[in-house]
């Protein structure tokens, strides 16, 4: 999924149903790596071309393990923080289909989300990138 400013915001890894219990932690893994890695090349493209950081900077993450699924957002605030936003069982057959439910909510719950940061994406490209001098300026208004 991108932006406006065709920046990659999720990734997503998925396995089959049977797999081994190690497969799960080998896919966290690479899931956080990935994230970080997305999260400081939008830092550094943004910084690059002297444009805005958006408000809501989040990069979003899903695995799917055997027949669950689980969705991820990482942000940064003095360390990057891995936040699960929610988890559901993927339902299998029709008896199945009251939880479709909480798996129809994990993803809502998720796209809402996604949809605030691409918000403050746009949001950021409208606003003036403020410059160093105004920054003074607005220093010297404060003292005065």
């Amino acid at each position: 999924m991108t932006n406006a400013d065709k920046f990659q915001l999720v990734y997503v890894e998925g396995s089959r149903p049977n797999v081994k219990q190690e497969k799960e932690v080998a896919d966290i893994k690479k899931i956080i790596n990935n994230m970080k890695s997305l999260f400081s090349k939008i830092v550094k493209e943004l910084i690059k071309t002297r444009r805005r950081l958006p408000e809501k900077l989040n990069i979003f993450g899903g695995q799917s393990f055997r027949l669950r699924i689980y969705l991820y957002y990482l942000d940064y605030c003095g360390k990057y923080r891995l936040n699960e936003v929610d988890n559901a069982n993927l339902p299998r057959e029709f008896s199945e289909m009251p939880d479709f439910v909480y798996f129809y909510e994990c993803v809502l719950k998720w796209a809402l989300l996604i949809q605030a940061s691409v918000t403050s994406f746009n949001e950021a490209r409208v606003e003036k990138r403020p410059s160093r001098m105004s920054y003074a300026e607005s220093l010297f208004r404060l003292q005065e």
